[in-house]
């Protein structure tokens, strides 16, 4: 997603389809409060990376 791949090359890569693709994206975006790809990409680039196995 980062290196800026659509749903259906990254499905291809994985070996899967491209609605399962679709539905992780769909997931992922609920999850985190988003609604577009470009949205969670400026909340990844925004947050600070956990340091050790106590960030959890």
């Amino acid at each position: 997603m980062i290196v800026g791949l659509y749903a259906p090359e990254i499905a291809e890569s994985r070996g899967v389809r491209d609605s399962t693709v679709r539905s992780q994206f769909k997931s992922i975006y609920a999850k985190m409060c988003v609604n577009r790809r470009a949205d969670l990409l400026r909340l990844a680039i925004t947050v600070d990376p956990p340091t050790g196995r106590g960030d959890r």
